[in-house]
């Protein structure tokens, strides 16, 4: 038949495995560490201060109390009977409120909450960030108004914001049922430490009455974390998980009458909501990270001065409500604020939204000459700064004239010009660094070739490595084939691109992905040395091991020139700019898959040399 004159050594074959083995597995470590020590280095945080043009303006609230229900989905939130929350009435709920994409977790939810920085920002994207949260937050507000603040509940707000905390009372663990150690901290003073036998989110309610009737904290923030141990114990969707949050309900309620008793709660701000949701996996318990609506839905109630109760079902963002909390207690935005204010939800007087329509405006303006320069497009954006400048001054010039309709139309201009610089800025650093990347790739493939025609055995070499043209329309069938069995086989496996999915399994996350790369690798490689069987009168091993070293060489190709388009767009793991960890994922499967790839490569090479070497000397 004449098809297999040419056929690649297994030196050549080797030697493309080798290098795949070895730059997957490089690359998958520089990936892990990008995730673990991620950086923004285009980042405006932290922001210089913004004041509000009427510094006088008057507080609508004089308290803030904020619950934190950790790990609450917003679906099972909804449906399950609160009546204590109920009993409270005139909620202002709602029911499409998405915390972070990037990751789901809960440092990453605590820092948006107290803030309203995106974690793209804040750069605390997971529970692996270590250290005080460096944007500015309400906890720094409080202070700077001279205000007091404390915390009820687990001893990692502590870590983020202990800082600003006047009053905290913090559990070393929250698992129920488990010993734990409460740290009970004024401001000043030594740690006051005790042991308790078995942690209750009831220990957090009692506490915390404790807290407002001695001290009568200006912002307070209360933690119960029972929903999200129990939850990763028996699932989101379990009787228990319901039951926690029940309890929950219950321990809102004492709180709330409390306040009540006092004689503040009609002046408080009152905010029930969670840093994240929480998605199921049946046999596997919860889990949550991912972008799963399960995972990324919070509920959100508000209740308080000036805030107009009703159920609100436009989406809205978990970075809301930080700029929300400051604009009700009469404080700046937070400075480093990438959420919105929920003015459809505020009761107030155009002069007020004026106030602070030009503060969103100010701290937007901020951050898109930040960018700018952090990222080299101060030239470039000079005219859109210059313009939205113009609008903001124009919204000044108003509502120094008391034009305050005008003031909010010409801020609200102002900050839709912002963001397109911010959005500008961003997309277009991205293909200037794609653009880079590419480049290099370019000039990588080219001077490969240029350093094998320089040896002079560039018809040897690719003699070697392309097979003659019949074979080569098999070969390359038979790795699309491959290529297209592996997501395959993937998404009837149950695979997801999720980090709920990784965190659900990531004991066997291994063992999974390699058991996935092995049915393509297998059912391939059969297809492919069947047809030479049929195709190949001889039927000669070595025959047929020449074309599974066509295939195997093929693949190795494709996988690496795959990873490196992968790379030019998405850089080596974790970007600076993901919206979510999809890609990144994808990516990591890809690593995975082909180092995969390599070692069931190895296996079948070996045993083809070894069944060559037998029909050899079986012939002699």
């Amino acid at each position: 038949m004449g098809m297999f004159v040419i056929m690649p050594s297994t030196r050549s074959v080797v030697t493309a495995l080798v290098i795949l083995s070895l730059t997957s597995t490089g690359l998958l470590v520089v990936g892990l560490f990008s995730y673990f020590d991620y950086s923004n280095p285009y980042s405006y945080v932290p922001t210089e201060p913004v004041s509000l043009i009427d510094s006088n303006i008057t507080p609508k609230a004089n308290y803030t109390l904020i619950f934190v229900l950790d790990g609450v989905r917003a679906d099972v939130f909804y449906n399950t009977l609160k009546p204590n929350i109920d009993g409270f009435g005139s909620w202002a709920n709602l029911t499409n409120v998405q915390c972070s994409t990037l990751l789901s977790v809960s440092r990453a939810g605590y820092g948006v909450i107290s803030s309203g920085v995106n974690t793209s920002e804040s750069q605390i994207i997971a529970n692996e960030n270590m250290g005080a949260f460096t944007a500015d937050s309400l906890w720094k507000c409080a202070i700077r108004h001279g205000r007091t603040t404390a915390f009820v509940g687990s001893e990692t707000w502590h870590e983020l914001f202990g800082e600003w905390m006047n009053y905290s009372i913090t559990f070393s663990q929250s698992v129920p049922g488990q010993a734990a150690l409460v740290v009970n901290t004024t401001s000043g003073h030594a740690p006051f430490e005790e042991e308790i036998p078995a942690y209750s989110d009831e220990f957090v309610s009692t506490y915390s009455i404790g807290l407002v009737n001695s001290n009568l904290p200006t912002f307070t923030v209360v933690h119960f974390s029972e929903t999200d141990e129990i939850g990763h114990e028996n699932g989101s969707l379990s009787e228990s998980y319901r039951n926690a949050l029940m309890r929950q309900d219950t321990y809102i309620g004492e709180i709330l009458s409390a306040y009540d008793a006092l004689g503040i709660l009609n002046s408080t701000l009152v905010i029930v909501t969670s840093d994240h949701g929480q998605t199921d996996f049946p046999g596997k318990g919860g889990e949550h990270g991912g972008i799963e609506p399960e995972a990324l839905h919070t509920p959100l109630l508000m209740r308080g001065p000036r805030v107009v109760s009703g159920i609100y079902n436009d989406l809205h963002s978990q970075t809301s409500i930080a700029p929300t909390v400051a604009s009700v207690m009469g404080w700046e935005i937070p400075y480093d604020a990438s959420g919105d204010i929920l003015f459809e939800n505020l009761d107030f007087s155009p002069r007020e939204e004026a106030v602070y329509r030009i503060n969103q405006a100010e701290l937007r303006l901020s951050h898109a000459i930040t960018r700018a320069q952090v990222m080299g497009y101060a030239g470039i954006m000079a005219q859109n700064i210059d313009a939205a400048s113009s609008q903001l001054v124009q919204a000044e010039n108003n509502f120094t004239s008391d034009v305050y309709e005008q003031a909010i139309e010409s801020a609200m201009t102002s900050e839709t010009l912002s963001d397109s610089i911010l959005r500008l800025s961003w997309y277009s650093k991205i293909n200037e660094e794609s653009t880079f990347r590419l480049a290099i790739l370019i000039l990588f493939l080219g001077a490969s070739f240029g350093v094998v025609y320089l040896f002079g055995r560039a018809r040897q070499f690719l003699g070697k490595m392309i097979p003659e043209k019949e074979s080569a329309g098999i070969i390359a069938l038979s790795t699309m084939v491959y290529f297209v069995i592996l997501p395959l086989t993937a998404f009837l496996s149950g695979w997801q691109f999720s980090a709920s999915y990784l965190a659900a399994y990531f004991d066997e996350l291994f063992l999974r992905l390699f058991v996935i790369a092995l049915l393509p690798f297998v059912v391939t490689v059969v297809i492919l040395l069947l047809y030479y069987e049929y195709a190949i009168k001889s039927q000669t091993i070595s025959e047929v091991m020449g074309s599974y070293r066509e295939f195997a060489l093929t693949t190795s190709v494709f996988y690496l020139l795959g990873i490196s388009f992968i790379i030019v767009f998405n850089g080596t793991g974790l970007p600076w700019y993901a919206q979510d960890v999809t890609i990144p994922l994808i990516y990591f499967f890809t690593l995975i898959s082909a180092i995969s790839f390599t070692i069931y490569s190895a296996f079948t090479l070996i045993i083809g040399r070894i069944l060559t070497s037998r029909t050899r000397q079986s012939q002699i």
